[in-house]
């Protein structure tokens, strides 16, 4: 109905920002002057000259005329929050071993193979790109990032796509036919679970993507990632007590 409200209010000369200030064009300084609100049920002009308007309350249906009809108002309910343990099978079943990041990777090295378990997204908006899974020391897989790449460039694609997560994307839920909102907190570092069984050196980096290329040059070290600069405050490093870490 708003946008009927709208439609119809510039049509008639006026303009309306998206706080809901009505303004309309004055003749004498060419400039815009305010005119009135937009209101949840109404439209209240106090400016005089707005016709074919009235000054003061106007109901939609004096805006609208015959063509008003009446639309109650239905809150929109948040979609229910359900809790789900995934596992590493469901990783596995869900994606698929090529992606765009790997893609470039092997352009670069066709040799290039990663020990962290990166795999890509079937289909969907995000399809073909990267999952870098999130499993802990204990070897307990948590969830998935996803990331979008230039398989050309290697370069993450900003502008039209953001991140996303393997326990919130649409295709793959369908997949396990999990419904509802699920939340996920991170608790563990990219690559923890890679520590167990070794007593190599710890480099800790931000990006995921930084770790995966470092392996592959520095193979005696073992490269972890927080996923961003602010989890180093909420991350827990008691694994890491009797390593030799570099930060």
């Amino acid at each position: 109905m708003r946008n009927t409200i709208i439609e119809k209010l510039t049509s008639c000369g006026f303009k309306v920002s998206n706080a809901g200030i009505i303004y309309k064009q004055s003749t004498k300084q060419n400039s815009k002057e305010k005119a009135g609100v937009l209101n949840d049920f109404s439209v209240y002009f106090y400016a005089q000259n707005v016709a074919p308007f009235k000054p003061g309350l106007n109901t939609f249906k004096d805006i609208l005329g015959t063509n008003y009809t009446y639309t109650p108002y239905i809150p929109q309910t948040k979609a229910k929050e359900v809790s789900h343990t995934f596992t590493f099978s469901d990783y596995k079943k869900t994606t698929k071993a090529k992606n765009h990041f790997t893609t470039y990777l092997k352009s670069q090295n066709k040799d290039a193979v990663s020990v962290y378990d990166i795999r890509g997204i079937k289909s969907g908006y995000l399809e073909n790109s990267t999952l870098y899974p999130y499993i802990n020391f204990d070897n307990e897989f948590q969830t998935a990032k996803i990331v979008k790449y230039n398989s050309k460039t290697g370069k993450r694609i900003k502008d039209t796509y953001s991140n996303s997560w393997f326990h919130a994307y649409k295709p793959i839920k369908e997949q396990l036919e999990i419904s509802g909102k699920i939340s996920k907190k991170i608790t563990c570092f990219f690559g923890e679970h890679l520590l167990a069984g070794n007593d190599k050196p710890v480099v800790i980096v931000e990006a995921e993507k930084t770790a995966v290329i470092l392996s592959l040059i520095f193979k005696d070290i073992v490269f972890l990632a927080t996923g961003g600069l602010n989890k180093l405050k909420t991350l827990d490093y008691s694994f890491l007590l009797s390593r030799k870490v570099f930060l």
